[in-house]
């Protein structure tokens, strides 16, 4: 009557081990730095929630996120190419234009900048992309414990910064320039633009929904 017992205790054994060479083969997410060229689709780095770079320190992570949860009601669900606040999963920047990751896009980067992408469609514009002709081909992407995600030639100045493109969120050492607005997203779970935005101009702070425009007095 031994028997059985062996062989629960190994296929026990069996179970314990196989756990373990699936946790040592999950995939490592790279830290500070990523190097052109580099291209995923949404379902790259599902082992790790989307993350796909981290800051040194871990505070901040470059993912494709899905804001979408259990009691929202959609029924779609959208992914998003965002800087999020790692413990909180709270999104700080994101790729907007109606930039939504759908199974066909790829994000990619590559000595030219960064872009969404559908490579089944190339003769279409990217969903998104960063400012064309940089001044330098891209030699890195380079996430910084401040939040900031930058593009950097082979000499370290950086190209682009995400400080210099924000969406809906300030961060500390964060300042918004004259003239570039603040956008408020659709909803929660919908990232895209919204109908309210925040700019400052040479005298004044604005708010504006749409096409009309209040003044803020601080």
């Amino acid at each position: 009557m031994a028997r059985p017992v062996v062989l629960l205790l190994c296929c026990s054994l069996l179970l314990v081990a196989s756990s373990s060479k699936w946790k040592a083969a999950a995939r490592t997410v790279p830290v500070e730095y990523l190097y052109p060229p580099y291209n995923l689709t949404y379902f790259h780095f599902i082992d790790t929630n989307g993350v796909f770079l981290r800051s040194p320190n871990a505070t901040f992570a470059a993912a494709v996120y899905t804001p979408a949860s259990d009691t929202s009601g959609d029924t779609q669900t959208l992914f998003f190419f965002s800087v999020i606040h790692d413990a909180s999963r709270t999104p700080v920047w994101t790729a907007t234009d109606g930039a939504t990751i759908v199974q066909s896009i790829v994000l990619s980067l590559t000595a030219s900048g960064l872009a969404l992408s559908d490579p089944a469609d190339l003769s279409a514009p990217p969903a998104w992309s960063t400012p064309a002709n940089l001044a330098a081909p891209v030699a890195a992407m380079r996430l910084l414990d401040t939040g900031q995600l930058t593009l950097l030639d082979a000499a370290n100045a950086t190209l682009w910064s995400s400080f210099d493109a924000p969406t809906d969120t300030l961060l500390p050492g964060q300042t918004l320039p004259v003239g570039v607005p603040l956008t408020g997203t659709v909803s929660d779970q919908d990232l895209s633009r919204g109908a309210y935005r925040l700019i400052l101009t040479t005298t004044d702070a604005l708010l504006q929904w749409r096409t009309m425009t209040s003044q803020l007095l601080f």
